[in-house]
């Protein structure tokens, strides 16, 4: 009896128990003989009172094996849980890592084109003077400021084209860069006609200047564009932050909650084989801390998590 109180072990109750049924039997055999010996009546009471409080303390122990059978399997199952919150705030936390250098990416792509479509913009305006005073004055000065007006344009088209790649501005990009060849070409048949004699010069001189609009409207119409995007993209930058913050403290949060979970359940665990008193307070107290800080810590890891 006492290596089943102190030990709970099954096949100890069952020796106990026999052997005090047994001795409980005998003792009623006596008693019921006609034994009148006051000390054996009173043993056999003693008896029977043990024989019902070790079938207690066995009811009081199995229950408690239940109970602490089930806390151990809560202990695991939310273990489990943190785990499973741990994962979905590693993702969350590269989703939102994701989104932000591709808001990021996005920003810098719109103001590369913007800057792109600027510089193109202001060669396009000066190339337009530069057409006014060449047809004013055809001296080889203006020629040659118009030509290296051209030759400027058809470098800023091939860097815009370049910023504008895989973003929504590369048709205009294409628009532009087909633009700035047809405009060196109808400059080239302008030079050439002025030396024969310029008798188509106000034609070419007309279509030069429809063509170099063109150009400036359409790099315009990027700019505009472009400026849109960046206010989005700008927007989707700093939603991004502010998600890959509370991401970060999710997954801080979870991590320490898992471990917070393996602490809880190595307590159970001492708990539910600790024997002395002030081991088992201490252990409720230490499982509840614990419980706690997994709780708490899953409120943030799910704030963070999406709907």
């Amino acid at each position: 009896a006492d290596l089943y109180a102190f030990s709970r072990e099954q096949q100890y109750f069952d020796q106990a128990i026999t052997g005090t049924q047994t001795t409980n039997e005998r003792l009623s055999r006596i008693v019921s003989s006609g034994e009148t010996d006051p000390a054996i009546a009173m043993m056999n009471e003693e008896v029977g009172s043990y024989q019902a409080k070790l079938e207690e303390l066995h009811s009081v122990n199995t229950e408690t094996k239940a109970i602490t059978a089930s806390m151990a399997a809560e202990a695991d199952e939310i273990k489990g849980s943190a785990a499973k919150l741990s994962a979905a705030a590693t993702d969350t936390f590269e989703a939102s890592r994701a989104a932000e250098e591709t808001a990021a990416e996005n920003r810098e792509s719109s103001i590369a084109v913007m800057n792109a479509s600027n510089t193109l913009l202001a060669n396009g305006n000066a190339i337009r003077a530069a057409e006014a005073a060449y047809r004013l004055e055809r001296t080889d000065e203006n020629k040659s400021e118009l030509e290296n007006g051209t030759k400027r344009l058809f470098l800023d088209a091939l860097s815009l084209r370049k910023s504008a790649k895989g973003t929504a501005a590369e048709p205009a990009a294409g628009k532009v860069a087909q633009l700035t060849v047809a405009y060196r070409k109808l400059f080239s048949a302008l030079v050439e006609d002025i030396a024969d004699g310029g008798s188509q010069a106000l034609t070419l001189f007309a279509e030069l200047s429809e063509t170099s609009k063109a150009l400036t409207q359409t790099a315009q119409d990027i700019l505009k564009d472009r400026a849109a995007a960046l206010t989005e993209a700008n927007e989707q930058y700093a939603q991004a932050k502010d998600q890959g913050a509370e991401a970060t403290n999710a997954r801080i949060a979870a991590l320490e909650m898992v471990i917070a979970a393996d602490n809880m359940a190595t307590e159970t665990q001492s708990y539910i084989v600790s024997t002395e008193e002030t081991d088992r307070e201490a252990g409720k107290a230490a499982i509840s801390a614990e419980v706690s800080r997994v709780f708490s810590k899953a409120l943030v890891v799910k704030k963070a998590l999406p709907e």
